[in-house]
């Protein structure tokens, strides 16, 4: 598909969109405001949706979609946001099998070799920690790396965001927030919570 047939394609998607019920539901929420039950940190692979994994209502989430389901600051100050003026009392940290971003940055650890773009040596910077950790616990085939290195960066991504930010620190010590990470198996579509 062209970029215009694209762009014509999810026009007429949104003139069909504005006659449903979960358009009224949006209008709602911009005139009343948004009362999120929960964060979702995840990847931006788009065959990770979590309002559908979930089966949550429009308003239900407030999700932080970004390669790699990272936390930099500008990821953190949406989680803060959330949390501090919404009083969101959960954040979800969801990594995913088969995650590209995951997968390119055991690669080029494996292969000795640095991302193609300054942008991209910056995001794998951030998940480089969880694939050392799971290289050298692995020392297996190139698919189990991966599998471990997913896992590592959702645990690693939940540690700090209690480390870099003392605000939602303080409102886990009280007892006010909760941060919790999975991985999503997209072969069968089962969530595994880790610990």
């Amino acid at each position: 598909m062209t970029s215009v047939a694209a762009l014509k394609y999810f026009d007429e998607k949104l003139s069909n969109f504005k006659q449903t019920s979960q358009a009224k539901s949006l209008i709602r929420l911009a005139k009343d405001g948004q009362r999120p039950e929960a964060i979702v940190v995840t990847c931006s692979d788009s065959r990770v949706a979590p309002e559908i994994l979930f089966g949550a209502d429009v308003g239900q989430l407030f999700v932080i979609r970004v390669a790699g389901n990272i936390v930099g600051s500008n990821e953190l100050a949406s989680i803060e946001f959330a949390a501090l003026a919404l009083n969101v009392p959960l954040c979800i940290v969801l990594g995913h099998s088969s995650c590209g971003a995951v997968s390119a940055s055991v690669d080029w650890h494996l292969e000795r070799k640095s991302p193609p773009t300054a942008s991209l040596q910056s995001l794998v910077k951030e998940i480089e920690p969880s694939v050392a950790e799971a290289v050298a616990s692995t020392k297996d085939s190139t698919s189990c790396t991966v599998k471990a290195a997913t896992s590592e960066n959702v645990s690693r991504v939940m540690k700090s965001i209690s480390e870099k930010s003392p605000a939602l620190k303080e409102k886990i010590r009280n007892g006010e927030f909760l941060v919790k990470g999975g991985v999503v198996d997209m072969g069968n579509v089962a969530l595994n919570w880790l610990d």
